[in-house]
């Protein structure tokens, strides 16, 4: 598509020629628009509740600045977190948003996973439960709600996997991992609850659970 317009600059016409081409999504990386994404929920208040998490490694960057960092690196699809090295350090516009120099490495952000305790998942589950309430889509729904009750198999490899045994998984009999129990709310597809179990728990086990969760 070409579009070819005049401008009169002190009795002097130019044309200016537009062109535009379709470009493949692939060209694009997902890196190219962390930094609209995370500029964008951090003026909404999104991440706001993240102030609340207590558990700290010592270093110079805080528990916030440390999950905004895994955030981000699920946003731009980091499979692991050493791609973390390669596909955000190098962007120091998204360092910025974050208060940041630079982005940490992905040595720092495990460290500061593997801190993690039982008791600050429940903080972490309250985290989410807050942002659900303050930012979730389904507020804005008229009508009723629908919720989708699902359940599906995690298999995990290695020994690193804390809690992880067998149970039925399917298509991957015999294997060790955990269940993941999921209530999403099919009018904007939003997980609304979730809980994570060992393998060896019954998906039925955690129906009236999940469906409580939501309700509350």
């Amino acid at each position: 598509m070409e579009n070819v317009s005049g401008i009169q600059l002190n009795n002097i016409v130019t044309e200016t020629k537009i062109s535009c081409r379709k470009v493949a999504f692939n060209e694009y990386i997902p890196t190219g628009f962390l930094p609209i994404l995370m500029q964008l929920g951090s003026l909404s208040g999104y991440f706001d509740a993240l102030n609340h998490l207590p558990f700290t490694d010592g270093t110079a960057y805080t528990s916030e600045q440390k999950s905004l960092v895994l955030i981000a690196a699920l946003a731009s699809a980091c499979s692991y977190n050493v791609d973390i090295n390669h596909q955000m350090k190098p962007y120091p516009a998204l360092a910025q948003i974050f208060g940041l120099e630079k982005i940490p490495d992905q040595s720092t952000i495990n460290r500061y996973l593997n801190l993690t305790q039982a008791g600050d998942l429940s903080d972490l589950q309250l985290i989410f439960e807050q942002t659900q309430q303050n930012h979730g889509l389904w507020r804005l729904e008229q009508g009723p709600i629908d919720v989708d009750l699902d359940s599906t198999g995690l298999v995990v490899y290695g020994r690193t996997y804390e809690f992880a045994n067998k149970g039925y998984i399917s298509g991957h009999r015999g294997k060790k991992g955990y269940q993941l129990n999921l209530g999403i709310c099919s009018n904007t597809a939003e997980c609304l609850a979730l809980m994570l179990d060992q393998a060896s728990v019954p998906p039925g086990d955690r129906f009236w659970d999940i469906l409580y969760s939501i309700a509350e």
